[in-house]
């Protein structure tokens, strides 16, 4: 798969095939956690191939568990009731309608003013 796994380079590579066994009994799947992760980190050993099989075990383990990790749900956050917020908002309201009253009548007296009401 990679020049740095070469048992004729590595003989530990043999002396380690448990490690492969171990991996089986696992239960972690040839084709979707071996393989591919033996093709990514193999070449992460250079200058140096590989020795071992071991040091392919915490990544095809990491690789496992996420592959069958279940998937994450979603959960809505709740809104947080704020009622200081909204007292606050209800009496500013209010005063946007006192002021907009105000200037209604305000309006109306110097209409009535100015046709000589007064």
């Amino acid at each position: 798969m990679d020049r740095n796994i070469d048992v004729n380079r590595k003989p530990g590579l043999i002396t380690s095939m448990g490690e492969v066994a171990r991996w089986r009994q696992q239960g972690w799947s040839w084709e979707l956690d071996v393989v591919p992760v033996v093709r990514a980190h193999g070449h992460r050993a250079e200058p140096d191939p590989v020795s071992t099989w071991k040091f392919f075990t915490e990544a095809i383990g990491r690789a496992h568990a996420a592959r069958t990790r279940p998937p994450e749900t979603y959960h809505p956050q709740v809104r947080h009731d704020r009622p200081h917020a909204n007292d606050k908002f209800q009496r500013h309201q209010a005063n946007l309608e006192r002021a907009v009253a105000g200037a209604e009548i305000a309006t109306r007296l110097r209409a009535e003013q100015s046709e000589g009401g007064w």
